[in-house]
């Protein structure tokens, strides 16, 4: 079956734009996306200024949870000048 497959030499056709529409629709916003865990991994990843972006993104998300996020920038910041 798998022979018969390849013989028949089967094409993909290239999508047309379609992807790169989303994205361009998109720009760099990606809020969209944006979780506790993605920011968690920003932290780990010492990627602290994009951490920080991402919990005021998540505060803008969920402003009941504001405290806990505002915690967590501090945090950040707070580890960053110790080391």
């Amino acid at each position: 079956m798998i022979e018969t497959f390849i013989e028949n030499n089967p094409r993909i056709s290239q999508l047309k734009e379609e992807s790169s529409f989303v994205i361009r629709e998109k720009g760099d916003d990606i809020s969209h996306l944006m979780t506790e865990t993605l920011a968690n991994l920003y932290f780990e990843q010492k990627l602290y200024t994009k951490a920080i972006k991402a919990f005021e993104i998540l505060i803008r998300k969920t402003p009941e949870k504001k405290k806990y996020y505002e915690g967590k920038i501090q945090e950040i910041k707070d580890f960053r000048t110790k080391g």
